[in-house]
């Protein structure tokens, strides 16, 4: 078993032998992994009260973009009016796990 915090999870099969592409593991299962979760969006596309979260989830060459259907309930309990701010974005952090460079996620900015 190969869990990640960054990744999708996988159950392999190690081999004494390499295969035909060079490898010595299969893979025999996969588990997907939504974490983390860098931004998000709610949709409702067709109208009808279908809630649908799209993730941008992942990181570096691992990261994607996933949709949750099932499942997804919202609730607004709150809205906080931002006078003047026309967009929001977030800034660069370390990347994921709080260790390494490169372009990763967290923080938090506005115009």
């Amino acid at each position: 078993y190969l869990g990640s915090s960054c990744a999708d999870a996988v159950l392999l099969s190690l081999s004494t032998e390499a295969h035909e592409d060079g490898s010595y593991f299969s893979e025999l299962a996969r588990w997907e992994n939504l974490g983390p979760i860098v931004d998000f969006a709610v949709l409702d596309p067709e109208g009808q009260g279908q809630g649908q979260v799209v993730t941008c989830s992942g990181t570096r060459r691992d990261g994607s973009i996933r949709v949750v259907r099932s499942g997804v309930a919202f609730d607004e309990r709150a809205s906080l009016p931002l006078p003047g701010v026309k967009a929001m974005w977030s800034l660069h952090a370390s990347g994921c796990g709080g260790g390494g460079g490169g372009s990763g996620y967290g923080g938090g900015g506005s115009a």
